[in-house]
């Protein structure tokens, strides 16, 4: 009984570093800052499922996002409008590319 314990335990480990190394686990939230270089600043400061998205010297604060299928879906409000934005979502390394331009992570 307790080899069987065992044995299920170690196939749950060897299965949820599988999973995390595909980026099943580890691509739908973001930690820290990342800014584009460029003529505009601009950057995303995520911590847990909130983001900060920085543009033209504006913050629009507290919103909220996810990650799925390749996409980035970010829900804010600004002066009371609620609106959501979207665009096309990879990560390599230190760095995330949301439509095609790339952010490091500062």
């Amino acid at each position: 009984m307790r080899k069987r314990v065992y044995t299920i335990f170690a196939l749950f480990c060897i299965l949820t570093l599988l999973l995390s190394s595909c980026g099943l686990f580890g691509e739908r939230t973001l930690s820290g800052t990342y800014r584009a270089e460029g003529p505009v600043p601009t950057g995303f400061t995520f911590s847990g499922n909130t983001v900060t998205m920085t543009a033209f010297g504006f913050d629009i604060t507290d919103a909220e996002y996810e990650i799925k299928d390749g996409e980035i879906v970010i829900s804010y409000d600004l002066l009371g409008l609620e609106g959501k934005w979207r665009g096309t979502f990879s990560r390599d390394g230190d760095s995330i590319t949301v439509n095609g331009v790339e952010f490091k992570k500062q």
